[in-house]
């Protein structure tokens, strides 16, 4: 996140910010907030309201909204395309190993490639269980798969593959 993107994170949640404060809570030094802040003002985005004596006020314009909405927009759309490229990925993956010949699934690993896999595998209509008992590290996942009537497992690390 650059400098004035956390700008104006702080201006459109708390409205009565001097530098000071917005540098204690953006971390920036507060010679980065005085320059950011001019050039955000130049730029239309912030204007300032005298308080009293030396005293600014910092405000975010419409035009400041709109372009942080923008960026919004921006991040969100690259998220939900690297989303949708890892859910092929693993879609992919789980093709290759045929999961439905398998009576028992069971999935080990609690973060959101968890979910995307259990999304992927309630699409296709396969039964498995979800195990919290972490036997991988975090962003891994373990697919255990095993039939009871022909005595064979598999087990699927996904993440090292993606």
């Amino acid at each position: 996140m650059n400098k004035e993107d956390a700008l104006l994170n702080q201006l459109t949640d708390v409205n009565n910010l001097n530098q000071r404060q917005l540098s204690q809570k953006t971390g920036l030094s507060l010679g980065s907030v005085n320059l950011a802040l001019k050039r955000m003002i130049n730029k239309g985005l912030v204007k300032t309201k005298n308080l009293s004596g030396r005293s600014l006020q910092y405000i975010i314009t419409p035009k400041g909204f709109e372009e942080k909405l923008k960026k919004t927009f921006r991040f969100i759309k690259r998220t939900l395309a690297d989303v949708q490229e890892l859910e092929l990925k693993i879609s992919t993956r789980l093709d290759q190993h045929n999961l439905e010949k398998y009576s028992n699934i069971a999935l080990y690993g609690d973060d959101e490639l968890r979910l995307l896999v259990s999304n992927l595998l309630n699409q296709r209509g396969i039964t498995y269980k979800t195990i919290n008992r972490p036997r991988c590290k975090h962003n891994e996942l373990l697919i255990n798969c095993s039939n009871k009537q022909l005595y064979n497992k598999n087990e699927i690390f996904l993440a090292k593959e993606l």
